[in-house]
């Protein structure tokens, strides 16, 4: 009897050690995961932004820099080195549009994947985001997808304007971007075409003058 119970608790003690094992590899396993995924990856103030260097794909790669002088106001000096006065109005939608990048997913984090997903190289939108000296934000964007829609949530009793609305989340198609930070090997997927925002050159962030009103003559 001795011999059994001494034998059942070897096997219990066994059963117990390989539970805390893999107790400690699925912890380690989401440590892993935890570390890599960022569910954020954009953290800027906006109010303390001083400057945006963006270095369009369209423009191949040229920086183009969008800074705050000492009166608040904001300049854009293209490629050339040419400064013009900045609209304020469009830049600050950009930091608005720059603050909402969120990833929702890691789709690799093999570096053989950078060229195929436009995160590296020519083919590459750079933007770097300055509060005083310091460089709180430099992220590359590549490529974006275009995917089905996503299926709308199921509803009850529906009143006609909620019923145009699922129908029309039907018809919108999924655009998914991909994004790498600089110096990391992640690639993240994010919603939106941030290529359509980011990828243009100086002019879309100038002022443009009102053209000038003709005297009307009057025709006796």
């Amino acid at each position: 009897m001795s011999k059994k119970r001494s034998s059942n608790a070897i096997l219990i003690g066994v059963v117990g050690l390989l539970a805390a094992l893999v107790a400690l590899m699925l912890l380690q396993d989401s440590k892993k995961g935890s570390s890599t995924f960022k569910e954020e990856i954009v953290e800027i103030d906006p109010d303390a932004v001083t400057a945006i260097h963006l270095s369009p794909q369209s423009n191949g790669g040229q920086e183009i820099k969008i800074e705050k002088d000492g009166s608040g106001n904001w300049t854009v000096t293209d490629e050339t080195g040419a400064t013009q006065p900045g609209d304020s109005s469009k830049i600050t939608s950009m930091i608005s549009m720059i603050e909402t990048i969120k990833p929702q997913r890691v789709v690799s984090k093999n570096k053989d994947k950078w060229t195929e997903y436009k995160v590296e190289g020519s083919e590459t939108t750079r933007l770097k985001v300055l509060q005083g000296n310091e460089t709180t934000l430099n992220i590359l964007i590549g490529k974006f997808s275009v995917g089905q829609p996503k299926a709308p949530p199921a509803g009850g009793n529906l009143t006609p304007q909620q019923q145009m609305q699922l129908q029309q989340q039907q018809q919108r198609p999924e655009i998914t971007s991909y994004v790498r930070l600089e110096g990391e090997d992640a690639i993240y997927a994010v919603d939106g075409m941030l290529s359509f925002a980011f990828n243009q050159g100086a002019s879309a962030f100038v002022v443009v003058p009102e053209p000038a009103m003709e005297d009307s003559i009057g025709v006796e």
